[in-house]
């Protein structure tokens, strides 16, 4: 299975590219063109924003697995083995607000 591997850039992109790891799969936003994936850094999940238009990833969460898009304007991720809801604009593809826990 192939998944994204990267090359660190800089604190807020990294450069991806396709290597044969087993990883968890990108998720697509509704734009089919940008997706989230989670990227193994320091050994805990770090999520990102990635897309098909490019080779830079942006940073969305410093810790934070398996991201899924919800409507209306959220993004969900597991940290610490917390479900989290964290507002996303999908107009600027930025997280805004305090996220907020669903499941403990």
């Amino acid at each position: 299975m192939a998944h994204f591997a990267h090359e660190k850039r800089s604190p807020r992109t990294a450069r991806f590219s396709v290597a044969r790891k087993p990883a968890l799969p990108p998720s697509f936003l509704p734009d089919g063109r940008h997706f989230l994936f989670t990227r193994p850094v320091d050994g805990q999940g770090q999520l990102q924003l990635g897309s098909l238009d490019s080779d830079e990833a942006r940073i969305l969460t410093p810790a934070g697995t398996m991201g899924l898009y919800a409507e209306p304007g959220h993004v969900l991720y597991v940290r610490d083995g917390v479900l989290y809801a964290h507002p996303f604009d999908l107009q600027t593809l930025a997280l805004t607000g305090p996220p907020r826990s669903l499941v403990d």
